[in-house]
């Protein structure tokens, strides 16, 4: 038991909340009506019991003021009932022994009831005083959540803000490397060049895809678009995303993939990127001349796609936290975010992850496992692209951006590719040249200054001009809430930039094809 100190003696003896001289006063006078009451029932309950109706008056002088005037309560109730319902054995010892006893048993009695009272009020007390301290953590936490909130959407839109910004010279750098890859010639040097600028830049916009993802990741809204996909296809992007990286350094791959048709449940494009990611770690730590191995295999109703390579490996600490975000392993470059966005795509499959290595220089080995594996089932194939999307009638193109390198680069090539181009640098003149030119495809920016681009397709839209062309969003911006703001103003197609010549002639090919379709 704790003793008090001097300087809680005045809370134990008048306690917060509590009244103890309007507890004495009360206790007093209900010892009175108590007293009273018990001589009116005399007759009825005779001299038995002398005690049982002042419990009541401690219980209320306790609960009113706490353990002192409970136990005073008891006193006085004693002193009354011995001098109204107690006989006296003579002027020595006014009780008899057995009234002693009942008397010592009521007062044991009234101080265990008032000091069970006091610590009623106590634990009240305290309760009153930790629900006041949890209200007011909770408080706190909610505005330190709404803080981090704040923070989490300031921190997306700050990547969206910079992919869009990173995304705009990357843009005209891309269609540069296209009007060089498309009137190289003969030219080594201008296509290795055409090569090189293209590969890197690729290879940028990879990393700004992958620092979104994250961001999608963590808000929740990275959702998966489920098909049957054939995983040779997924195999063979991943391939052609890192082919050019894997020719430079001089790496072996082989490929193995089962005999039997095979698909799985799966988003395709983003187990291209899981594969992807996989297979370019395995390039980065693979020597020069190394060997890297890509394969898919059915284990039961899962497919497990598997890179290993002869590289550089993994010691056996890093193993635990190798797939942890931001996680760089001491390498020198990269962001450290790509394989954590793998294990995310596997997890968000249903599946698994996982990755071994004997130690240092022994290689690693990654495995993805997707569940939903079925074989035996036809195998889509999708349609190739055609080599040249200027192959048949032209396209009338209008490019509009209000980035004069983008629209000049970009202009350029589509020449090259053999479609008849205009173009504008504004809202207000993109309407104009539609109306008096009627372009077939419409290649527009939506972030131009003064009248957007959803603004200005909205407008086109009303218009019994501007209902038949193709109306293509061509912009840095790639969230989901873009795309589908842009789908929303009135445009077809929304692609992110920048567009490199490959998927120019693609996006060319499948907008003529509907067109006459």
């Amino acid at each position: 038991m704790r003793i008090a100190t001097p300087e809680q003696l005045p809370d134990l003896l008048e306690p917060r909340g509590r009244r103890p001289r309007i507890a004495y006063a009360i206790g007093a006078l209900a010892v009175v009506g108590l007293t009273v009451l018990r001589l009116e029932l005399a007759d009825t309950i005779g001299g038995g019991l002398p005690f049982l109706f002042y419990v009541l008056a401690v219980m209320i002088a306790s609960w009113l003021g706490g353990w002192i005037p409970g136990i005073v309560t008891t006193l006085l109730c004693a002193l009354v009932a011995a001098k109204y319902f107690l006989d006296p054995v003579d002027a020595m010892f006014p009780l008899s022994s057995v009234d002693r006893w009942r008397t010592l048993i009521f007062v044991v009695v009234g101080v265990l009831v008032s000091v069970l009272v006091e610590a009623l009020h106590r634990a009240r007390e305290r309760l009153e005083v930790r629900t006041r301290d949890l209200q007011a953590e909770a408080a706190e936490r909610r505005q330190v959540e709404g803080r981090l909130r704040d923070l989490g959407h300031r921190k997306d839109e700050f990547l969206a803000v910079l992919a869009h910004e990173l995304r705009n010279p990357l843009a005209p750098i891309v269609s540069a490397a296209a009007m060089l890859e498309a009137r190289q010639g003969d030219d080594p040097v201008v296509a290795h060049a055409a090569r090189l600028i293209d590969r890197n830049a690729v290879q940028m916009v990879r990393l700004i895809d992958d620092l979104l993802d994250v961001a999608r990741i963590e808000r929740g809204t990275f959702e998966l678009q489920r098909a049957q996909v054939d995983p040779r296809h997924v195999i063979d992007a991943a391939i052609e995303h890192c082919r050019p990286a894997i020719d430079e350094k001089g790496q072996h791959l082989s490929v193995k993939v089962p005999p039997v048709p095979l698909t799985v449940a799966a988003d395709a494009m983003r187990l291209v990127q899981g594969v992807t990611n996989l297979l370019g770690n395995a390039v980065s730590y693979t020597p020069a001349g190394g060997h890297i191995e890509v394969s898919a295999a059915l284990d039961g109703a899962d497919l497990v796609l598997t890179v290993r390579d002869d590289g550089q490996g993994i010691a056996p600490e890093r193993l635990e936290t190798i797939f942890t975000m931001f996680e760089r392993g001491g390498a020198s470059t990269g962001l450290g975010i790509g394989l954590a966005l793998v294990k995310q795509i596997a997890t968000m499959h249903g599946g698994t992850l996982h990755v071994s290595s004997e130690g240092a220089n022994q290689g690693s080995t990654f495995a993805m496992r997707i569940p939903g594996a079925e074989t035996g089932a036809p195998a889509h194939v999708p349609a190739s692209s055609p080599a040249h999307a200027g192959n048949g009638e032209s396209l009338r193109v209008l490019v509009v951006d209000d980035n004069v390198d983008l629209v000049d680069s970009l202009s350029t090539v589509l020449g090259f590719l053999g479609e008849e181009v205009r173009t504008a640098a504004s809202g207000e003149e993109a309407l104009a040249r539609m109306q008096e030119w009627a372009p077939a495809v419409v290649l527009m920016d939506v972030g131009m200054p003064g009248m957007s681009g959803y603004e200005a397709a909205s407008r086109a839209r009303a218009q019994p001009w501007g209902r038949e062309p193709v109306l293509v969003a061509m912009t840095g911006w790639g969230r989901d809430e873009d795309r589908a703001r842009a789908l929303a103003a009135g445009f077809d197609r929304h692609v992110v930039k920048p567009l490199d010549l490959e998927s120019l002639r693609s996006l060319l090919s499948e907008l003529r094809a509907t067109r006459h379709a």
